[in-house]
């Protein structure tokens, strides 16, 4: 007679798998709950196990019944407040959970005992898994939407399972109790870093209070988004203080945080947002900022774009300059990729040369991750929807025929939005060259020299730290990628821009010469000459 813990192994397709414990206070009946955890990237981390063991008798048709009504009740009591997935096991050869309850809810899955094998065996592809098979099963029956187990959400900020990536960077600001700035352009997955930090803290018993900066106009809407995310009590303590010692309020707030026991952590996400608008709040929240930061009483995440940078460079004496250690946000690695997008698809497609997968999509495509949550999403999308499950052979096609249509707004996004006019100019430039040279665009190189005579043919006269801001900043977006280790010499990394824009554009040098006409007009006053990139 198998046990419980057994029967969870050969679902999981896993012999020595242990990541899962017994909750007695969620049993019903003859059936034995367990959490479990799953450390599989691309897979959500947690899920439910209800096991019905084989009993010493055959069970009787009221003993069958009986059963079924009771994995109905751990349906009900597992779902009601809980989008946790419930997998129902039966290794009782009378309750068949499948014939009876396949459709009984979206998020419950069935297995019965002809589909486990019948004995030991090690592990295999997780795809082969019966709970996998289970899932599958759902969802080619049109009654789960394969969307339940997209990793990919290319237009909102993620944690917990569906955070990739970014692992050297999430270490740092949660094992470390120092003040970090997070910089990194729209859209490269700051918010998504700072809400997982924000989770990984908050499981290790920190106190985190996390505000979004992004909607918010000056200093005082500021601190009144950190005062709401504070308790009734502390909150009247705080205005009680201020008016006591004649402080401000972001200096009380602070204060009342950092004598709070135990680990506290302010995370302040796109506060560069609030910088950018508003001059005078330079020194109003930066100064403050800076002075608890290092105290080291409390722990302060903040995260901005280029304006921490361009503000230092205003400013030898600033409340910018040594304000926290930095923390910048660049393009996927290769590890990060193979974390993103191989190894997540691969549980549900074939990938048969990893390396030569990879290497595709960082020469085709790119390492922006904005542009890689899109690849994501169309190779998933056609592993369900059209049952293609060579995910090289999608790849292939998608580049070579669909690349307009997949990453027409992230395109839109990265290149038309985030992107300075100098940025696009630069980048349009450096692939028409390339390709009237009959070279590849991600070879060629675009050197400090290139770009000073570039924007000089374009009417603007540039300084060398313009120029290395001005670089730097393309390669934060990700349109580009350092080949030195002072920025001055980047390369093309993200050659489906050029791809999609030469389609879809009938006349790219008018284009070229759009954005250097641009860049000569007084009114966009890019700040090449002076502190960088900015426009």
């Amino acid at each position: 007679m198998r046990n419980a813990t057994h029967l969870i192994r050969s679902a999981v397709g896993d012999p020595n798998f242990n990541d899962f414990a017994r909750d007695t206070a969620r049993e019903v009946g003859r059936f034995e709950f367990y959490r479990t955890q799953f450390q599989r990237l691309g897979l959500p981390s947690d899920w439910y196990f209800g096991i019905l063991t084989d009993p010493e008798r055959n069970s009787t048709k009221a003993e069958v019944q009986q059963a079924l009504s009771q994995a109905g009740e751990l349906i009900r009591n597992s779902l009601a407040h809980d989008l946790t997935p419930l997998v129902l096991l039966s290794d009782d050869p009378a309750v068949r959970l499948s014939d009876n309850l396949l459709f009984k809810d979206k998020k419950v899955f069935f297995i019965d005992r002809d589909k486990l094998p019948t004995s030991a065996h090690a592990a295999g592809h997780i795809r082969s898994a019966p709970f996998l098979r289970a899932v599958r099963q759902k969802i080619d029956q049109k009654d789960l939407p394969s969307l339940f187990f997209e990793p990919y959400k290319p237009n909102k900020p993620v944690d917990g399972w569906q955070f990739f990536g970014r692992r050297k960077e999430l270490q740092l600001l949660v094992n470390s109790p120092q003040s970090f700035v997070v910089v990194g352009a729209r859209r490269i997955g700051k918010t998504s870093l700072l809400k997982e930090t924000k989770r990984r803290l908050e499981l290790e018993g920190a106190t985190v209070h996390y505000v979004s900066a992004q909607e918010l106009k000056d200093a005082q809407e500021v601190v009144q988004a950190i005062l709401r995310t504070l308790s009734f009590r502390d909150a009247e303590a705080a205005v009680r203080r201020q008016k006591a010692v004649n402080e401000t309020l972001l200096q009380s707030v602070l204060r009342g945080l950092a004598r709070k026991r135990g680990r506290v952590t302010l995370i302040v996400d796109e506060l560069g947002y609030v910088i950018a608008k508003s001059r005078q709040d330079d020194w109003r929240i930066m100064g403050t900022f800076r002075d608890f930061m290092h105290t080291g009483q409390l722990q302060i995440i903040a995260s901005g774009y280029q304006e921490f940078f361009l503000k230092q460079l205003e400013s030898a004496w600033g409340p910018f300059v040594n304000l926290a250690e930095v923390v910048k946000l660049r393009v996927f690695t290769d590890q990060e990729i193979d974390e993103f997008i191989v190894e997540p698809l691969s549980i549900w497609g074939n990938v048969t040369d990893r390396d030569r997968f990879r290497n595709i999509i960082t020469t085709q495509v790119g390492r922006q991750p904005l542009m890689l949550q899109y690849l994501g999403r169309a190779l998933f999308d056609r592993i369900f929807s059209r049952n293609q499950l060579n995910l090289e052979a999608s790849l292939l096609d998608i580049i070579e025929h669909h690349s307009t249509k997949v990453f027409e707004n992230v395109i839109d996004e990265i290149f038309y939005r985030v992107s300075t006019i100098a940025q696009r100019f630069l980048f349009l430039k450096r692939c028409m060259e390339a390709e009237q040279a009959n070279q590849n665009v991600s070879d060629v190189e675009l050197t400090d020299s290139w770009v000073k005579a570039s924007l000089l043919d374009a009417g603007y006269e540039s300084t060398f730290d313009g120029r290395r801001m001005l670089l730097e900043s393309m390669e934060m977006v990700g349109l580009t990628g350092a080949v030195s280790d002072n920025h001055s010499r980047q390369r093309i990394l993200t050659p489906i821009i050029w791809r999609a824009i030469k389609a879809s554009e009938p006349d790219i040098p008018s284009l070229v010469q759009t954005f250097a006409e641009e860049i000569r007009r007084d009114d966009v006053k890019l700040k090449i000459t002076a502190s960088g990139a900015q426009g």
